[in-house]
């Protein structure tokens, strides 16, 4: 299993724009077995990747990316990341889910939801959440809150 800061401080430096240092903690994606998008709604573009992690024919995780991940701001603008791969353990044989936490040095929270169940072998389907909490100093400014404007409910499928 990733350890859980590792996973963080991945995730929030793909928040801030620059990009994470290789670390012992953080998961490759690899080649990706199923790729998906979202199932209706404004993240049309966002780009769902995901592999399957398995031990000795076990299914025991995956490793999940977003790409194109459209976010909307507190001050009316809108950008795009991509999240740094996510291990995320299955709950169940067909059902997995992740949430991570970080709060970096200035204060700024990061938080992050993945779910997904497969629904056929070939088929997944999913939900993920993104919010960006600035820290901000009173009378200051600085970068804005972000987030997904709630849940962006994605399907995908597998790779050929």
């Amino acid at each position: 299993m990733v350890p859980r800061i590792a996973c963080a401080t991945a995730l929030a430096a793909a928040t801030l724009g620059v990009l994470a240092p290789a670390s012992v903690g953080t998961p490759s994606l690899g080649d990706p077995d199923f790729k998906g998008t979202e199932r209706k709604g404004p993240q049309a573009n966002v780009k769902i990747l995901f592999r399957v992690v398995e031990n000795g024919g076990a299914r025991k995780g995956i490793v999940f990316q977003a790409r194109d991940l459209q976010l909307a701001c507190n001050d009316g603008s809108e950008r795009r990341i991509t999240l740094e791969p996510l291990s995320i353990p299955f709950e169940s044989r067909n059902q997995f889910r992740r949430e991570v936490h970080s709060v970096d040095d200035q204060g700024t929270e990061v938080f992050v939801e993945v779910d997904g169940r497969f629904t056929s072998p070939r088929r997944v389907r999913g939900g993920l959440l993104y919010i960006l909490d600035t820290a901000n100093p009173p009378a200051t400014t600085g970068p804005p809150d972000c987030s997904t404007r709630g849940r962006v409910f994605w399907k995908a499928q597998r790779v050929g």
